[in-house]
């Protein structure tokens, strides 16, 4: 079992020979579905935008070294900070194909803005912030 199977929110199934995680927070009751996904993704400072309930469906691919994951997440705030950097440490890149929603943020201190269609790459070792504006189905 890989390090990532070990985040998995609660109620995430992990199956197949490609090791395969699903998760769905409507599983879940309402009032933890957001702590749920967000412990699971513990590299980031999440923000709940909307109260209420924070359906997530997510689903996760480990390829060797590459993991490939397709999300549908509601809008949040994220941010990764020099602190987080140093406490997660992993040196990595996050390649994100936005299939719907959009986000808007800083890299580092570049502004971006995507949308669907547009394709970015993230270096996870650099500091950044983004707020999506409204539900974002991705693959990273």
């Amino acid at each position: 079992m890989g390090d990532w199977e070990h985040r998995a929110p609660r109620g995430a199934r992990v199956t197949g020979s490609i090791p395969h995680l699903a998760f769905d927070s409507a599983a879940l009751p309402e009032d933890r579905q957001f702590a749920a996904w967000a412990g699971a993704v513990a590299a980031y400072a999440i923000e709940q935008i909307e109260p209420g309930a924070f359906p997530v469906r997510a689903e996760s691919w480990q390829i060797d070294c590459i993991l490939l994951t397709r999300s549908t997440v509601p809008p949040v705030r994220m941010r990764r900070d020099a602190a987080l950097i140093r406490q997660e440490g992993s040196d990595l890149y996050a390649v994100q194909l936005m299939l719907d929603g959009r986000w808007t943020g800083l890299l580092g201190t570049i502004p971006v803005s995507v949308e669907p269609g547009d394709a970015i790459l993230i270096d996870r070792l650099a500091r950044w912030r983004a707020k999506a504006k409204r539900r974002v189905p991705s693959s990273s």
